[in-house]
C-alpha cells in the first residue's frame, strides 16, 4: 500500500489533493466508519469504505499536516467519495502528520 495518493476531482481535473490512507496511521487516529456513513455512499457495510485524510504541506517549513476533522470516505473499487465533518473535539484540521505515524516495527 502506497502511503501517499492523489485525490482528483472528476469535474475539475486541475483540483488535486494529496491524501493518506488512515489504515497506515496510529489506531487512535482512525475515525470509525459507521454503517450510516457507509450507506451514504451506497456501500453495504463499513468494510467497503476506505478512509483518507487530506494532507497539506507548508512550503516554508516542509511540515505536513493532516485534516483529521474532515476525512474523505471512498468506496473501494469505485470513484465515489464523500467528505464528512466529525464533531470530536480531539480532532484537528492541521494535525502534524508526525503525530499520526506509528513508530517503526521493532523500534
Amino acid at each position: 500500500m502506497r502511503p501517499f495518493l492523489w485525490l482528483r476531482s472528476l469535474d475539475e481535473a486541475e483540483i488535486t489533493l494529496p491524501i493518506i490512507n488512515c489504515q497506515l496511521l496510529k489506531r487512535q487516529a482512525q475515525p470509525e466508519i459507521t454503517p450510516a456513513a457507509a450507506k451514504l455512499l451506497g456501500a453495504e457495510n463499513p468494510e467497503e469504505v476506505a478512509l483518507f485524510f487530506i494532507l497539506k504541506v507548508d512550503p516554508a517549513t516542509g511540515t505536513i499536516t493532516a485534516n483529521t476533522k474532515a476525512p474523505v470516505l471512498i468506496i473501494s473499487g469505485s470513484s465515489l467519495g464523500y467528505q464528512i465533518f466529525l464533531e470530536r473535539k480531539d480532532l484537528k484540521v492541521d494535525e502534524p502528520l508526525i503525530n499520526l505515524v506509528p513508530p517503526p516495527e521493532g523500534g
